[in-house]
C-alpha cells in the first residue's frame, strides 16, 4: 500500500476531495453515466443520448489529430482511434445536429494554422515535432476548447465531450453560488514575501462550464438565480445568514454543504492569526437539527478497517483518522458515489439520522464496525499512535457523506433573527418569507 507523508499532503487531500465536489456538482446539471467496457470500447450514455436529443440547432465538432506523424506512439494512435470513434458515434446518434469535421494539421498548412487559433495545444515529440490531438466544439457564437485529450482523463471522454455539448448548446444559465468562510478567489500572499494563494481548483473548474458566484458572508437573501447553493466550511456564520439559507431551501432551492470538525487548511486564515487559539470547526446548528440530522463538530471520526498507512517520521502505521474507502464501502445504488473507485477522507465528522427526522437520510459512505471518535482538540496536541490507541471505537452507524430529503418547516419560526454585534450594517433584504412555510428539498 502506498505510504502517506503525514506531515505534507493537506493541500492535496482537499483538492482531492473538492474535485470531488466539483465533478457531482456539475453532475446535478449533466446526467452522465460514464461506460467503459472490459474491451475499453466507448458506448454513448443514456445521459449524452438525452443532451444530444435535445439539440435545437446543430453543434459543430472539429477535431483535430496529427494521425499521419509517423512518430506517434502506439498508445497514442490507439487512444486517438477509441476518440474519433466516440465522436463519430455521438454524429450517428444525433440525426444531423452533429457536424463532426476531422482535420490533420500537417506542419504549415491552413489547417496547422487553424488549430493554433483556436487555441488547440501543440504536443511536442522527442524529435521537436509537434503534434496536434484536441478539438473545438461550436454553435453558433458560442464555443468551448478542448485542446487535449489527455489519456489520463480517458475514464472522463464522454464527459468532457458531453459537457462542452451542453455548455454550448444551452440557453439557459446556470449559477451556483457558493458560501464559504475561506478565501476561495485565492489573492496576495498573507506573509509578505511568500507566493501569491492561487484559486481553489474545484472553484476553476466549476468556472469552465458554469456561472459561479462567491456570495459575501453578509449576505441577507440567496438571489432566487441560484440554482445550486455550495456552503463550504460554514464556520462563525451567523443566525442571520442561516436563516438566507434556510429561507432558500423553502423556496426549492438544493444545497451541498461540506462541514470539517478540524479543517486544518483554515489555521492560515486571518481570524486564526496572531497567536489566537486557532477555531477549525464548522457547524450549521439550527439548520442541521431542523433538517434532522445530528452532527458534533468537537469530536472526529477514525476506522481501523479503512486505516490508510501513514509515515509519520518515525515509521509507517495504519492511522485510522485518515480513511481510505474503496468502490466497495461506497453506496453503489446512487449516481454521485458509484462510478468512485478510492476517496480519502482526513479527519473527518459524522452524520447520523436524528431520532425524531421524518425525512430520508440516505448515507453514501458509511464507517465499520470498527470506527470510533476522538476529541478534535487531541490532534493539535498528540502523536499518531496514541490517537489510535486513544480512539473510542463503537458500533453505532456513523456517515461521513449523506443526502437527505423530505418536507422541512422553517429552522426560524419567529422570522429574521436581529443583527448580531459583530455584524456588518447592511440593509434588509426585501420582504420577510412566511415564518413556516414548507417546501421540498434536496441537501
Amino acid at each position: 500500500m502506498k505510504e502517506v507523508p503525514l506531515s505534507s499532503t493537506w493541500g492535496s487531500v482537499v483538492l482531492l476531495l473538492i474535485c470531488l465536489v466539483a465533478v457531482n456538482v456539475t453532475a446535478f446539471f449533466i446526467p452522465l453515466r460514464f461506460d467503459l467496457t472490459e474491451e475499453r470500447l466507448y458506448t454513448i450514455s443514456d445521459g449524452s443520448r438525452k443532451i444530444l436529443e435535445n439539440l435545437k440547432d446543430p453543434v459543430r465538432i472539429n477535431f483535430y489529430y496529427s494521425r499521419n506523424n509517423a512518430e506517434l506512439p502506439p498508445n497514442f494512435k490507439t487512444y486517438a482511434q477509441r476518440v474519433e470513434e466516440l465522436l463519430e458515434e455521438y454524429e450517428t446518434l444525433s440525426n444531423g445536429k452533429i457536424l463532426l469535421e476531422i482535420y490533420d494539421p500537417k506542419p504549415d498548412t491552413e489547417e496547422e494554422e487553424w488549430a493554433q487559433k483556436y487555441g488547440i495545444k501543440p504536443i511536442t515529440l522527442p524529435s521537436g515535432n509537434a503534434v496536434y490531438f484536441g478539438a473545438i466544439v461550436s454553435m453558433l457564437d458560442q464555443e468551448m476548447l478542448l485542446p487535449y485529450f489527455d489519456l489520463r482523463r480517458e475514464e472522463f471522454l464522454e464527459y468532457d465531450v458531453s459537457q462542452a455539448i451542453q455548455k454550448v448548446s444551452s440557453t439557459t444559465s446556470t449559477k451556483i453560488g457558493i458560501l464559504s468562510s475561506m478565501n476561495l478567489e485565492g489573492g496576495r500572499a498573507l506573509i509578505p514575501g511568500m507566493a501569491p494563494r492561487e484559486k481553489w481548483v474545484f472553484l476553476s473548474e466549476l468556472e469552465k462550464s458554469l456561472k459561479v458566484e462567491n456570495l459575501p458572508l453578509t449576505t441577507e437573501e440567496i438571489p432566487d438565480e441560484i440554482s445550486l447553493l455550495i456552503v463550504l466550511h460554514p464556520r462563525g456564520f451567523s443566525s442571520r445568514l442561516q436563516y438566507a439559507i434556510d429561507q432558500y431551501l423553502l423556496r426549492g432551492g438544493r444545497l451541498i454543504v461540506l462541514l470539517d470538525p478540524n479543517a486544518r487548511i483554515d489555521m492560515t486564515s486571518p481570524a486564526n492569526q496572531f497567536g489566537q487559539q486557532p477555531q477549525l470547526a464548522s457547524d450549521l446548528p439550527e439548520l442541521l437539527k431542523k433538517w434532522g440530522v445530528e452532527y458534533d463538530k468537537t469530536k472526529v471520526a477514525g476506522d481501523h478497517l479503512h486505516a490508510s498507512q501513514v509515515n509519520t517520521g518515525g515509521g509507517v502505521m495504519s492511522f485510522p483518522m485518515w480513511m481510505t474507502f474503496r468502490s466497495q464501502s461506497l453506496n453503489q445504488e446512487h449516481p454521485i458515489t458509484a462510478q468512485l473507485e478510492n476517496v480519502l477522507f482526513v479527519e473527518a465528522g459524522t452524520f447520523k439520522k436524528s431520532a425524531n427526522s421524518t425525512s430520508d437520510f440516505t448515507p453514501l459512505l458509511s464507517l465499520s464496525d470498527q470506527s470510533g471518535f476522538i476529541d478534535a482538540f487531541q490532534l493539535r496536541f498528540a502523536s499518531p499512535d496514541q490517537l489510535s490507541r486513544e480512539m473510542k471505537v463503537n458500533d453505532e452507524e456513523k456517515a461521513v457523506m449523506v443526502i437527505t430529503s423530505g418536507i422541512f418547516s422553517t429552522a426560524f419560526p419567529e422570522g429574521q433573527p436581529a443583527k448580531e454585534k459583530n455584524e456588518s450594517d447592511v440593509s434588509a433584504a426585501g420582504e420577510e418569507r412566511k415564518k413556516n412555510k414548507h417546501s421540498s428539498i434536496n441537501i
